[in-house]
């Protein structure tokens, strides 16, 4: 009889070994069925909308006006980002391989990458592409939905080079803001070349990756800052169509108007 409860005492404590264990191994590993890289980072994905001001972009050849009065219509408003980096409070910093997005008009949301989790204080960019894809080199090729003829300089071949940001429509170029639509006049702006490869760090912001979750980057471009200084009434500040064109004076005022475009909405 002692000998039976002992043996009984025994099989409990091996079960309750077992559940400890069981317990054990899944506190540990709350993500059992993830990649290791699942479980030590957390996706991170941008939403992005276009702006006019503070009028967001519904559609294309919609009229809209900002805050003092001048009218546009936008017919294209295209651009590359790449080398997504996000950077923590002690200077180091985390790019994500082989990132790039193509901002179109009807297209919100872009998965940018994995990222070691932690918590980061800002992001930065690069607009456009690097050397590798944009001399099209043999071997480099992009993402089937990046590579869109549209943004190469010539239609007909990407070996040409890539436009950064492609931006047209019709907007009012008078000086009292008084065009109607019918008097709007064309602008068309192909930006590309190293030129326009330009880094874009975005403000200070708190961003928290986890683990096995993704985190949402709300932001905007505002395509009214593009014309920061420009003035329109002199029509020919009204078109940059080629790469010849990438060292002109137009051509660096633009450039310097690139970093203002990006705005936060908001980060979760």
């Amino acid at each position: 009889m002692k000998i039976k409860i002992q043996n009984n005492l025994l099989w409990i404590s091996a079960i309750l070994l077992f559940f400890a264990t069981c317990k054990s191994k899944t506190e540990q590993d709350p993500l059992p069925n993830h990649t290791p890289d699942e479980i030590s980072k957390g996706k991170v994905s941008m939403h992005l909308h276009n702006y006019y001001d503070i009028k967001e972009v519904d559609d294309y050849n919609v009229t809209y006006e900002n805050s003092n009065g001048r009218q546009i219509s936008l017919e294209m408003a295209q651009l590359y980002m790449s080398n997504f980096e996000f950077v923590r409070a002690d200077g180091s910093s985390y790019t994500i391989p082989n990132s790039a997005v193509l901002k179109t008009q009807n297209v919100y949301k872009y998965e940018l990458g994995m990222v070691p989790a932690g918590t980061y204080t800002t992001f930065r960019f690069r607009l456009g592409l690097d050397s590798t894809f944009n001399t099209g080199k043999e071997g480099a090729s992009l993402n089937k939905s990046l590579d869109n003829p549209s943004m190469w300089y010539n239609p007909l071949s990407k070996t040409g080079g890539y436009i950064f940001l492609n931006f047209k429509g019709k907007i009012d170029t008078t000086k009292g803001l008084s065009a109607d639509i019918a008097q709007m006049c064309n602008f068309n702006y192909k930006l590309g070349t190293s030129t326009m490869y330009k880094v874009v760090t975005m403000p200070a912001s708190t961003i928290v990756v986890t683990a096995g979750k993704e985190e949402l980057l709300h932001m905007i471009v505002d395509w009214n800052r593009v014309f920061n200084g420009i003035e329109l009434s002199n029509s020919n500040n009204l078109s940059i169509e080629t790469k010849e064109e990438s060292n002109s004076a137009l051509t660096k005022r633009l450039s310097n108007n690139i970093a203002s475009m990006f705005l936060y909405e908001h980060v979760h």
